[in-house]
Parts: C-alpha cells; structure tokens; sequence
C-alpha cells in the first residue's frame, strides 16, 4: 500500500475528564512539615503564586517588585507562552520569598528540574500525600475560584493562553455560585 487509506481520518476526540487535582489548606500544612526548611519555602512560594516548574527556576530577584512577582519571558528563560505577566503578592508568597531570598541573580538555588520534582515526589510521600509538583499550581487556581476571583483574573494570573483552560477550574466555585444564585428570581 503507497498510503494509508485512513490518513485523513482524525482519531475519536478524547472523552475522559476529571477536575484538576489539588490540595486542601490542611494538605499543604502537612507538606510543609514533613519537608526541610528551604523545600517548604519553595513549596509554599509555588502554591501561594502558581509559578510553573521552570519559572520558579528561572526566576531572578530583579523579578520580585512591589506590586509582585514580574514572570518574565527572556532569551534562554521563556514563559510557556512567551508572554510575561504579574502575580500579585499573598502573604504567604512573601514569607516564602523571605527565607528564600539570596544575595545572587536567582530567587531558587540552582537545581535541575527532576531533581526537585524528586524531592516533590519525596516530601509528598512523607507527608502521606499523593501528587505531584506540578499539583502547586492546580491548587494556587483552584483556591482562588473557590474564593470568588473572576476566571478571567485567574486566567491572567495563571498565564493560560485561553479563558477555556481557566474554565477547568471553574466546578471548585459551586459554593460561591450556589450563594450568588440562591436568591436569584425571574
């Protein structure tokens, strides 16, 4: 046969979906305990900003100013999209920040990305907790929908690329739909 006779054929779409895991206040508590003093702070820095992996790597103390963290895009350090944006502080970004901060160029010591997806792994498992690093970042969005903030400053904060992805987040918020909704009357 020269060609396939299904090549033109496009694949079922796939169906399976789930929400986006993440932990609760409780979880993260447990984690930063059962992790060392620096891996609790980059833990905490990730789950209080929803920086990826990388851009908790890449990011430079020129990057934290006053209204935030600037996650910029750079030669050699590119956002996923390519576009910078903010991520505004919480108290809980700035204590991370403070036990981070060093005198050098970046905010994180040097470290291979595996490496602290390993260590991840391991504080997590000693916490009796399952998950991965990249949870931090679910569990930044999923909080900020179940505290109310509109999809599309979840959608700026998070650097997605379409309001669609934000929406996946969009279930946690019940409660606060159900409270808005209840006494609502045509």
């Amino acid at each position: 046969i020269q060609a396939s006779p299904i090549r033109h054929v496009r694949p079922p779409k796939d169906t399976t979906d789930a929400p986006p895991p993440f932990y609760t206040a409780d979880e993260l508590v447990r984690l930063y305990d059962a992790s060392n003093s620096l891996h609790a702070s980059i833990w905490q820095l990730g789950a209080n900003t929803g920086l990826r992996r990388r851009e908790l790597l890449q990011l430079r103390t020129e990057d934290l100013k006053e209204q935030g963290i600037y996650v910029v895009s750079r030669d050699g350090s590119r956002t996923k999209s390519g576009k910078w944006r903010l991520v505004p502080w919480t108290d809980g970004a700035r204590r991370a920040i403070a036990s981070l901060r060093s005198e050098g160029e970046f905010v994180l010591p040097r470290i291979h990305q595996a490496s602290l997806s390993r260590a991840f792994v391991t504080d997590a498992k000693r916490a009796n907790l399952p998950g991965s690093l990249h949870w931090l970042r679910h569990t930044y969005a999923s909080h900020l929908v179940m505290a109310g903030f509109p999809l599309r400053m979840v959608q700026q904060v998070m650097g997605h690329s379409t309001i669609a992805v934000t929406e996946r987040y969009a279930h946690l918020s019940e409660d606060y739909m159900r409270e808005r909704l209840g006494g609502f009357s045509l």
